[in-house]
């Protein structure tokens, strides 16, 4: 009996070790991090290749070229509105996320290989997250603050604050944003955070 116990907890372990992320479960896991992550309307592109145990590269139309060194499932995901693409790598092994950002990308050399699966980001009733527009934006940015004051505060990737300011308005609340150079910011109001890029 002790024998045959220890040939299936063996086997189970095999089996557990060689259980590899499908395609099904890599989209799944694609679609819940872009509806968490993203808060524009999107497109979400697959490539339709399985997994290469050397890893996938990618060239995109401005000849960027990139490489993961493990079999993973590749997408792309293009937020409406902005110039930057997403590329997101599932690990086939383990199910984990790799994103890497391109930016004034229009999508890969290898356009036959990808496949669109049409999706809605969130919208702002689903996220409870009020947009900022335009985005991306010149010299102006509205923030709808619904007639209260709201403590804005701007900061560079670093994480360099670089705008503190309390602005109110009836509806919406603007924001005289010239000063910036061309780039992408995180703009915090009050306590929500938003991605802004500046002309």
């Amino acid at each position: 009996m002790r024998k045959i116990l220890t040939l299936v907890s063996i086997l189970t372990a095999c089996t557990m070790s060689l259980s590899a992320i499908t395609r099904e479960e890599a989209d799944d896991i694609v679609k819940n991090y872009a509806k968490s992550e993203t808060a524009h309307s999107y497109t979400l592109y697959a490539n339709v290749n399985n997994p290469d145990e050397d890893g996938i590269s990618v060239t995109t139309s401005n000849d960027e070229p990139f490489k993961a060194k493990y079999a993973c499932w590749a997408y792309y995901l293009k937020e409406s509105g902005l110039s930057q693409l997403r590329y997101l790598f599932v690990k086939e092994d383990n199910g984990s996320l790799l994103e890497v950002i391109a930016n004034n990308d229009l999508g890969p050399v290898e356009s036959a290989s990808w496949i669109a699966m049409e999706l809605t980001g969130l919208t702002e009733k689903e996220s409870g997250i009020k947009l900022l527009y335009p985005n991306p934006v010149g010299d102006l940015l509205t923030l709808p603050c619904n007639g209260e004051q709201a403590v804005v505060e701007i900061y560079d990737l670093k994480g360099m604050r670089l705008f503190t300011g309390i602005i109110s308005g009836k509806d919406a609340c603007r924001l005289d944003v010239s000063f910036l150079n061309a780039g992408v910011y995180m703009v915090k109001v009050s306590e929500e955070t938003y991605k802004v890029i500046k002309k």
